[in-house]
């Protein structure tokens, strides 16, 4: 039998009583206008599972991106933003036992496009506290690469591409006004999913295997702070954690951003 969880009440007594304090407060208009510009980069570490003889197996998926970012305001302590970089990822430790010659993939990590979306939504701001609604979607889209198959006397290459998509959304709560440095705590639901397909050329046999990678993490938090460097220029820097069973998973991300 399914069992249903209820939020602690004394957890939804407290995030109320934040919203209703956030909106009480006086609303004022930071500088800058609607647009702005800015760099990111993120580095993240995440387990993955894949099928494998016998059940499921594990592996990491670590990750750099480095992107450019458009923001636009949505009116008061509200955004939108849209990225798009260079992205590098290792997903060491896969096994590719459905082509002509096993394959345990030790490569190393590969590069490719990354690119993605990210919104906050306030639901209630004011000088002292602020409630609202943050996700974010970025995909990886891994570029192929070829190796040489070693320790065989005729030749032989290997061809692998990975793409992943990584989506969080979740409450955030932030205390002290936009144009303050700003801590904020980020408690969010979180999900990975994509494959790596490998594919093996050896004189006349050849063979394509796909294997499909799921996070293992499904709940994180994240906690940052939001410091306005001058009226124009505004930095982020956040870490977060994600706990599994076995273990946990990390990020860390930087982003400045250039109202103009």
């Amino acid at each position: 039998m399914i069992q249903r969880r209820r939020l602690p009440a004394s957890a939804v007594i407290i995030f109320l009583a934040v919203a209703a304090a956030a909106a009480a407060q006086p609303r004022t208009q930071p500088p800058g206008s609607g647009m702005r510009l800015g760099l990111r980069v993120e580095y993240f570490s995440q387990a993955v599972s894949w099928d494998d003889t016998g059940g499921k197996s594990t592996s990491d998926l670590n990750s750099a991106l480095a992107a450019a970012v458009l923001q636009f305001r949505l009116g008061r302590d509200s955004w939108t933003s849209f990225f798009v970089g260079y992205g590098s990822s290792d997903i060491s430790g896969l096994m590719f036992r459905e082509l002509p010659f096993s394959v345990d993939y030790q490569a190393g990590a590969g590069g490719g496009l990354a690119l993605g979306t990210e919104f906050d939504f306030a639901l209630a701001a004011g000088r002292r506290a602020r409630v609202g609604i943050q996700g974010e979607v970025t995909a990886f889209l891994g570029s192929s690469r070829k190796w040489d198959i070693p320790g065989l006397a005729i030749a032989g290459s290997l061809e692998g591409k990975p793409t992943w998509v990584r989506a969080r959304v979740g409450p955030v709560l932030a205390f002290g006004s936009e144009t303050q440095v700003r801590p904020y705590l980020f408690p969010f639901f979180h999900y990975i999913w994509g494959n790596f397909e490998m594919r093996e050329s050896i004189e006349s046999l050849s063979g394509k295997e796909k294997k499909d990678l799921r996070g293992k993490s499904l709940f994180g938090v994240a906690g940052g702070l939001d410091i306005p460097l001058s009226p124009g220029v505004k930095l982020r820097a956040e870490a977060g954690i994600y706990p599994r069973s076995g273990g946990a998973g990390y990020s860390a991300t930087v982003a400045t951003m250039f109202s103009f």
